[in-house]
């Protein structure tokens, strides 16, 4: 369903400081989602929280926040009050992500105002730092295929060794360092998404990846413009 376009100048070594943010995600991320009993982290998103308004002492939400980092405001105050924010591992929910701003308000603006107030209200910063150009779309510090994608959920043929493997994870990301990333797994050499997962997924460019159980990322790595 996809075809290959071009492949970019291979970076056998990437830059320390891509291999140092892409491995603490990796393990953050496995932490989280292999624990099996609550366990505390500093900061959750808001798409799903449940609060005991008797516990703060303080207004759940500060209106100035009108859409993103309303939930680390939050979380900041419970835990100026030394409060424990505990996540529940057999809870669950669905999220999509990237469906709610309009069309007309771009999402990455109202990130951006909403992280200038949080950086003034907290720490007292006026000048508002530049976008990190290493979570850049355009930025790719990997050896990536560049892949055409057609209207249908895309099959990817994933370097999966029965010899070597028990599964792997199939990882996407909305940049070259997979800062978060969306994870499957696979016991098979190939992997299609849901149809509608595809089709709840908003235009842009995504990356693609594989992990072993021990964290050995695999090549290759795939990148690709979903219209």
């Amino acid at each position: 369903n996809f075809q290959l376009l071009q492949i970019a100048q291979p970076l056998d070594h990437p830059s320390p400081d891509h291999e140092l943010l892409s491995f603490e995600w990796s393990i953050r991320h496995d932490r989280f989602w292999n624990a099996q009993k609550p366990f505390w982290e500093p900061f959750l998103s808001g798409a799903c929280l449940l609060i005991d308004t008797k516990q703060l002492s303080l207004p759940i939400f500060d209106e100035r926040f009108f859409l993103y980092f309303e939930d680390t405001d939050l979380c900041l105050a419970a835990r100026s009050q030394n409060l424990l924010i505990l996540c529940i591992p057999n809870a669950e929910m669905i999220h999509f992500w990237s469906q709610s701003p309009d069309p007309d308000t771009p999402k990455d603006r109202l990130m951006r105002e909403s992280e200038k107030l949080f950086l003034e209200k907290h720490y007292g910063i006026k000048k508002f730092p530049k976008f990190n150009p290493l979570l850049s779309q355009n930025h790719m510090p990997f050896h990536f295929i560049e892949l055409e994608m057609g209207n249908a959920p895309p099959i990817f043929n994933l370097p999966f060794n029965q010899n070597q493997d028990n599964r792997l994870s199939f990882e996407v990301g909305a940049n070259a360092l997979f800062l978060p990333f969306a994870q499957t797994f696979s016991q098979s050499a190939s992997f299609q998404f849901p149809k509608e997962i595809w089709k709840n997924l908003p235009p842009g460019r995504y990356f693609a990846r594989c992990r072993t159980e021990s964290g050995y990322i695999k090549k290759p790595y795939w990148t690709w413009i979903k219209k």
